[in-house]
């Protein structure tokens, strides 16, 4: 073996020791995404996040439940849900960690898995007939050591119970390029596509997340990238989002006899108008022929966006929408929230430690093979 291989030899070597001290990987027949969580040892443990490396005891849903967690139509299974609805337990650190009961909000790290609901039983069994099974115990309800269930004498009376199905899985087609029943979007298809239609002051267009559910996350608040008194006001924006716009003939408010059977004039002006104590912001002002008690000019103020991607799986957008009109309230104009699912990143379980490594051994085999190979040819032609 000359030089270069010796050298080739050992980078490899020394590569595969890093990918098996610091790749996460599993256990579980399904791979890391079938992986709740680690645990230190089979009992008296502490606990540790499922892409944690230093525990090698794995908690997994395959095991547990027999049918894998289907990936495919949710493959970010360890996000938790609004609400925390598929929590399974709280851990003081991402590892070496002691637990809580899911019911408890004292530690920061939420162990949350797919579609589980959880409950705690702390005498008999869980409700096997039920659905519920158990996927860990604890020795407390907080402060409290691990153990994997169904060991004798080692595990604790604390036994946290869950079954499949407490969190509504992504729409069953979910993923055909067509609109069904539960579905927002699906690849291209929207029911709506521009932010404006979400009756939120917003301008934009919107995504599709892979949950089939709006991806607001390029909505802005309208009027919202002006920083000058001159550049904001002379914008107009779509007036869609209120369903009005300027039109005439029978709307909303020219119906039920009113003005002649319904007929009449509105006129709708929407704009950016600046604020000094709030900037550029979106504004309408209606004129109604009908009746002179629906005029008056609605305010959108930008709100705030909170990101609880990490945490829940989701983001809220708030605004604030202020009146000034003949009426003391406007049904079009309101302030609010709305949820949306957050952009989704697919796990790949095909990229685990076994893998890798397989792939660097057969290319290490492959290379020694050839230098072999090149040496017999020499060695013959002399």
């Amino acid at each position: 073996m000359n030089k270069r291989g010796i050298y080739f030899l050992i980078i490899s070597l020394i590569f595969i020791f890093i990918l098996l001290t610091n790749i996460v990987s599993s256990a579980c027949t399904g791979g890391v995404n079938q992986l709740i969580m680690r645990i230190s040892s089979t009992t008296n443990a502490h606990g540790e996040i499922y892409s944690g490396t230093a525990y090698t005891q794995e908690i997994c849903y395959d095991d547990i439940f027999v049918t894998p967690y289907d990936i495919i139509n949710d493959p970010t299974p360890h996000t938790c849900e609004t609400g925390n609805t598929n929590k399974i337990l709280g851990l003081s650190a991402n590892t070496n960690a002691h637990a809580q009961e899911p019911s408890l909000d004292t530690y920061d790290t939420d162990i949350c898995y797919g579609n589980l609901g959880c409950n705690v039983v702390t005498s008999g069994d869980c409700d096997i007939a039920n659905g519920y099974k158990c996927v860990i115990t604890l020795s407390s309800s907080t402060n409290a050591h691990l153990a994997k269930c169904g060991i004798v004498g080692s595990s604790y009376d604390n036994k946290i119970c869950c079954k499949p199905g407490a969190v509504t899985p992504p729409p069953e087609n979910c993923g055909n390029d067509e609109l069904n029943d539960g579905e927002d979007c699906d690849g291209t298809k929207f029911r709506i596509t521009k932010c404006e239609d979400l009756d939120m002051g917003l301008t934009g267009s919107l995504g599709c997340t892979s949950t089939c559910l709006y991806d607001a996350s390029a909505c802005v608040q309208s009027c919202s990238g002006y920083t000058s008194d001159e550049t904001c006001n002379e914008d107009f924006f779509s007036a869609s989002e209120f369903d009005v716009g300027t039109k005439t003939g029978n709307n909303a408010f020219c119906d039920g006899g009113e003005c002649g059977g319904g007929t009449g004039s509105v006129s709708v002006t929407c704009k950016c108008v600046w604020i000094d104590a709030n900037g550029c912001v979106a504004e309408w002002t209606r004129t109604d022929s009908c009746s002179s008690e629906n005029d008056g000019t609605c305010t959108y103020f930008g709100g705030d966006t909170i990101d609880n991607c990490d945490t829940t799986g989701k983001y809220s957008i708030s605004w604030t929408a202020t009146w000034d009109g003949n009426l003391p309230t406007d049904l079009q104009c309101v302030e609010g929230s709305r949820d949306f699912a957050c952009p989704t990143i697919a796990e790949l379980p095909f990229f685990t430690t076994i893998s890798i490594i397989t792939s660097l051994f057969l290319i290490s085999a492959i290379y020694f093979i050839k230098i072999f190979s090149k040496k017999g040819k020499y060695s013959k032609k002399i």
